[in-house]
């Protein structure tokens, strides 16, 4: 059992993620434009619709990748959280809770088991905690295939969405960096 945090430092900011988005949605949007001196040659015998519609689909196939880079993201920013509140042995009442759980099962913590459940004590607004469990629940179902029924509303989950949670959490609650 790891009881230390052998941290790689490549964490991706999330601001980062964003410009990295829009760049690639940018070229997506130039690749599928008559800007593109190819696209004659490229889209010869597809219609504007076809054309609009493939666009389209890889605009959403884009987004939903750098969607699951930043679900990562914020999950690593929470469990570099517990280990460095376990680590340096932090006296305030969510680092003694995860402490205990530090005691029993070292670094290997379930995000939403261990850090959400734990977390949803300590902060005023608990509707963003639950939004965290139902994401998380949305990342696995994204990184597994989307094969089984999500019983979530899963379209109002897009980039934006949540990278403002995730921006909310990294201005508003008190995270170890």
């Amino acid at each position: 059992m790891s009881k230390r945090l052998s941290g790689s430092h490549r964490e991706q900011g999330i601001e980062d993620m964003a410009e990295s988005l829009n760049l690639a949605k940018s070229s997506i949007n130039l690749y599928f434009s008559r800007v593109n001196p190819e696209f004659d040659l490229i889209f010869i015998h597809q219609s504007e619709d076809e054309i609009n519609s493939e666009r389209n689909k890889q605009l959403h196939d884009i987004e939903l990748s750098y969607l699951l880079n930043l679900m990562s993201a914020i999950e690593a920013k929470f469990k570099i959280d517990y280990a460095i509140r376990c680590e340096q042995k932090k006296k305030d009442e969510l680092s003694r809770i995860f402490g205990e759980k530090y005691k029993n099962n070292g670094l290997k913590v379930k995000f939403d088991e261990d850090i959400l459940k734990s977390w949803r004590s300590f902060v005023s607004d608990t509707s963003i905690v639950n939004e965290l469990f139902t994401i998380v629940k949305y990342r696995n179902w994204l990184a597994h295939g989307k094969f089984w029924l999500l019983k979530t509303n899963v379209e109002r989950f897009d980039f934006d969405y949540v990278y403002s949670i995730a921006d909310y959490i990294q201005n508003h609650w008190p995270l170890m960096d």
